[in-house]
Protein backbone atom coordinates (compact mmCIF):
# COMPACT_ATOMS: atom_id res chain seq x y z
CA UNK A 1 0.00 0.00 0.00
CA UNK A 2 1.46 3.57 -0.89
CA UNK A 3 2.03 5.81 2.03
CA UNK A 4 0.74 9.42 1.84
CA UNK A 5 2.47 12.17 3.27
CA UNK A 6 -0.09 15.46 4.45
CA UNK A 7 0.80 18.56 6.37
CA UNK A 8 -2.01 18.63 8.92
CA UNK A 9 -3.13 19.86 12.60
CA UNK A 10 -4.16 17.77 15.30
CA UNK A 11 -7.51 18.90 16.29
CA UNK A 12 -8.75 16.34 18.46
CA UNK A 13 -8.41 13.24 20.33
CA UNK A 14 -10.31 10.94 22.35
CA UNK A 15 -10.50 7.79 24.07
CA UNK A 16 -13.20 5.37 24.23
CA UNK A 17 -13.48 1.55 25.44
CA UNK A 18 -14.15 -1.26 22.13
CA UNK A 19 -15.22 -3.76 23.69
CA UNK A 20 -12.98 -4.56 26.91
CA UNK A 21 -10.19 -2.86 24.99
CA UNK A 22 -9.38 0.94 25.38
CA UNK A 23 -9.54 2.45 21.99
CA UNK A 24 -7.87 5.87 21.08
CA UNK A 25 -8.62 8.19 18.20
CA UNK A 26 -6.56 11.24 16.84
CA UNK A 27 -8.34 13.91 14.18
CA UNK A 28 -6.84 15.82 11.94
CA UNK A 29 -7.42 18.81 9.72
CA UNK A 30 -5.66 18.32 6.00
CA UNK A 31 -5.48 19.82 2.85
CA UNK A 32 -7.61 17.12 1.61
CA UNK A 33 -10.00 17.64 4.59
CA UNK A 34 -10.32 16.10 8.08
CA UNK A 35 -9.47 12.51 8.66
CA UNK A 36 -9.36 10.33 11.86
CA UNK A 37 -6.96 7.21 12.62
CA UNK A 38 -7.50 4.64 15.50
CA UNK A 39 -4.07 4.95 17.26
CA UNK A 40 -1.46 3.33 20.12
CA UNK A 41 -2.08 4.60 23.75
CA UNK A 42 1.63 5.82 23.29
CA UNK A 43 0.97 8.24 20.04
CA UNK A 44 -2.56 9.15 21.62
CA UNK A 45 -0.55 10.78 24.76
CA UNK A 46 2.06 11.62 23.04
CA UNK A 47 -0.27 14.36 20.51
CA UNK A 48 -0.71 17.59 21.23
CA UNK A 49 -3.93 19.42 20.10
CA UNK A 50 -3.11 22.45 18.04
CA UNK A 51 0.01 20.38 17.07
CA UNK A 52 1.37 20.88 13.59
CA UNK A 53 3.21 18.05 11.54
CA UNK A 54 3.90 15.79 8.90
CA UNK A 55 0.99 12.96 8.53
CA UNK A 56 2.32 10.01 7.10
CA UNK A 57 -0.32 7.13 6.19
CA UNK A 58 -1.16 3.92 4.46
CA UNK A 59 -4.92 2.69 3.95
CA UNK A 60 -6.35 2.75 7.36
CA UNK A 61 -3.29 3.10 9.32
CA UNK A 62 -0.96 6.14 10.69
CA UNK A 63 2.36 5.93 10.47
CA UNK A 64 3.08 8.86 12.37
CA UNK A 65 2.23 12.61 12.74
CA UNK A 66 5.58 14.92 13.62
CA UNK A 67 7.47 12.74 16.02
CA UNK A 68 5.02 10.97 16.91
CA UNK A 69 5.15 7.33 15.79
CA UNK A 70 1.87 4.67 16.01
CA UNK A 71 3.21 1.57 16.67
CA UNK A 72 -0.68 0.11 16.72
CA UNK A 73 -1.82 -2.51 14.75
CA UNK A 74 -5.89 -2.90 16.13
CA UNK A 75 -8.26 -4.75 13.86
CA UNK A 76 -10.78 -1.71 14.77
CA UNK A 77 -9.34 0.79 11.99
CA UNK A 78 -11.10 4.29 10.49
CA UNK A 79 -9.79 7.03 8.27
CA UNK A 80 -13.09 8.92 6.68
CA UNK A 81 -12.57 11.97 5.40
CA UNK A 82 -15.20 13.68 7.01
CA UNK A 83 -15.24 17.04 5.08
CA UNK A 84 -13.59 17.73 1.56
CA UNK A 85 -12.30 21.04 1.43
CA UNK A 86 -13.33 22.73 -2.23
Amino acid sequence: MMKEYLNAVLINKSAATYGEQPVYRMVFQTPKGICSFWVARDAYNAGRIGEKGTLVFAGNRMESFGTIHNSCSQTVTERSWLRLQA
